[in-house]
């Protein structure tokens, strides 16, 4: 009988076995870095013993939601989790992960093993999406410093904006396409850079795609967004732009609250695409500004 396809990632992550141990057990945690970049974890249920179940429901980029479950076989806290895993729409197509957890110099070496997949096709597709999902844990656990703290500003940005909840953000990409289209005609543009600005809270967040313009008034049927001087931690993002959430969140909701600074308020951060930005590899010059007080 030929043997199943199975594949194995391993990577080393600067965390200690318990703080990763604790990333895939404590939903708190698994909803910040689970799921595909760009993504969105909607609903956990986990309950981490022998013989009890998980379940775990996301929004992909394009919307399409997932969903996956299984039961735990095997824990051992802070070293090793076992668990079957199968999709929502093919229930009877279920496999086995492993995950293990062995001190590594200053940090741990994690390593994933699934196996038991019912073909090669669908082994090749999860590599694809664990290599992924094992990058998001990493930036996640892996400690993040910004690579400066600049004064800037004033800002005058034009662009298009508009309101979303959580379960829209498949739709900004859209937004940007449409800003693309009509960046020519902006009066007064300062080109090279584009930006990205989140003003929110829990519940949504109006989301600005615009440009530095000089102009006093908004273009026509666009909005002017006034940003005065202030001090920005500045955080390189490194990939594509859909996985900017694993830079966003270390850093607004990991570094900052740490580093003695204050958040100034308004906006929430601004992504900032430079001039060495790919627009058909969607990445490159990409930096997360974070606004502090004085």
């Amino acid at each position: 009988m030929p043997q199943e396809p199975s594949l194995t990632i391993r990577r080393h992550i600067k965390a200690a076995p318990a703080k990763i141990f604790a990333a895939w057990t404590d939903p708190a945690q698994l909803v910040q870095w689970f799921g595909p970049p760009g993504g969105k974890v909607d609903e956990t249920q986990i309950d981490v013993q022998v013989g009890a179940r998980y379940r775990i429901v996301f929004h992909a980029p394009d919307g399409e939601e997932h969903g996956v479950s299984g039961i735990y076989r095997e824990v051992v806290r802070n070293e090793k989790l076992v668990f079957t895993w199968a999709w929502r729409t093919m229930p009877e197509r279920e496999s086995l992960v492993t995950l293990t957890m062995t001190p590594e110099g200053e940090g741990t070496l994690f390593t994933l093993l699934h196996e038991r997949f019912f073909d090669e096709a669908a082994r090749d597709r999860h590599r694809t999406g664990w290599t992924a999902f094992v990058g998001k844990l990493a930036r996640f656990l892996e400690p993040v410093v910004p690579a400066r703290i600049e004064t800037a500003g004033p800002f005058a940005i034009a662009g298009f904006e508009e309101r979303y909840g959580f379960t829209r953000m498949a739709e900004l990409p859209l937004q940007w396409q449409r800003f693309a289209q009509a960046i020519p005609g902006i009066p007064g543009k300062i080109a090279g850079t584009a930006y990205g600005v989140v003003r929110g809270g829990p519940d949504g967040f109006d989301y600005l795609t615009g440009i530095a313009v000089t102009g006093a008034a908004a273009p026509a049927g666009m909005s002017l967004l006034r940003i005065p001087a202030q001090r920005y931690a500045v955080f390189p993002h490194e990939g594509h732009v859909a996985q900017i959430r694993a830079t966003i969140e270390p850093a607004l909701h990991g570094w900052l609250p740490a580093s003695g600074h204050a958040h100034a308020g308004m906006p929430t951060f601004i992504e900032r695409y430079g001039p060495g930005f790919d627009p058909v590899r969607l990445s490159g010059d990409i930096e997360i500004w974070i606004p502090l007080k004085d």
